[in-house]
């Protein structure tokens, strides 16, 4: 369409002897191909708002939140609505008036009690793994010594920790997640008995990414050749769905090894390589695979295969 416009300023500047009048309608032209692109743009921030009032709607939240999140936002950027359709988003009041329309009939919708509570463990989570300024206070109850379990693996302070996360799987035998954590810090402290408490989050939850960490713990701290076998079976077959995720491919490279494949083992470390854009360390090490013993055709292939990509 810019371009069009461009074509069309040339022809206007050619049939009124004008120069001026070609750039002025190609700058015209140029300004309407840019408000459709921008009109397109807007279309799909008003789409994903009403997808996001759906998703809400569906998970038991209403979109006041959101609603309150967009009126802040008008008020500290307010535009006028002369500059709209230079805009690549919709004006917040069009956003704030479309949200409320269909927020008709679930004003008052109430969360449940569990999804606040499993809310308030991802965030406690999150912030005791990553922040050294955490406030437990922020937090009440299971939560709080949620995160205190996850602080105290911080400082070190493994029987603690334990002792905490214990506790909570006393008072909540059933919550996965409370066997997930203390499976987490056991294979911190390269503890095998993580192994049998991942085993049990699974069992209880049936989340494939929890099954993804046994596996992982499995490579770290299990010497049974058996077990780091199936483990690396599952995992590789998973990358179709995890992708080429660096610590994936950087526990394959341990549990290749503790099997004695050394070439498997130093081309997911080209892999890890990769990943961190050392092009220099990967190419070494498929240099040192393709010259390892025993080293299967399969395997040859993709060490080539990889090469071929670094080129």
């Amino acid at each position: 369409l810019e371009t069009k416009s461009l074509i069309l300023g040339l022809v206007g500047a050619v049939a009124s002897d004008n120069p001026m009048a070609g750039v002025q309608g190609a700058i015209i032209g140029s300004h309407m191909a840019q408000r459709n692109m921008l009109k397109f743009s807007r279309e799909n921030e008003s789409e994903a708002d009403i997808k996001a009032s759906d998703y809400l709607k569906k998970a038991g939240f209403n979109t006041s939140g959101l609603i309150d999140l967009l009126q802040y936002f008008h008020s500290k950027n307010s535009i006028s609505r002369e500059f709209a359709y230079d805009l690549t988003h919709p004006v917040s009041l069009d956003r704030i008036n479309l949200l409320k329309s269909r927020n008709i009939g679930h004003a008052n919708s109430v969360v449940s009690k569990s999804l606040l509570s499993r809310y308030e463990l991802v965030s406690a989570k999150m912030r005791a793994y990553t922040s050294n300024t955490m406030n437990l206070n922020d937090y009440s109850g299971k939560a709080k010594n949620f995160a205190q379990s996850i602080l105290f693996a911080r400082q070190s302070r493994r029987n603690d920790s334990i002792k905490i996360i214990d506790n909570l799987i006393r008072d909540e035998p059933q919550n996965p997640y409370f066997h997930q954590l203390k499976a987490e810090i056991l294979t911190n402290f390269g503890d095998k008995s993580a192994i049998s408490s991942y085993q049990k989050a699974y069992n209880l939850s049936k989340d494939e990414l929890i099954k993804v960490e046994m596996l992982l713990a499995i490579l770290k701290l299990s010497e049974n050749k058996d077990e780091i076998k199936k483990s690396i079976a599952f995992l590789e077959l998973s990358m179709n769905n995890f992708g080429y995720n660096r610590v994936i491919c950087e526990f394959l490279s341990l549990g290749h090894s503790k099997l004695g494949n050394i070439a498997a083992s130093l081309y997911y470390r080209a892999l890890v390589a990769c990943r961190g854009g050392d092009f220099k360390s990967a190419k070494r090490f498929i240099a040192k695979a393709k010259n390892s013993p025993g080293i299967s055709n399969q395997m040859r292939l993709k060490l080539e295969d990889l090469e071929t990509y670094l080129k």
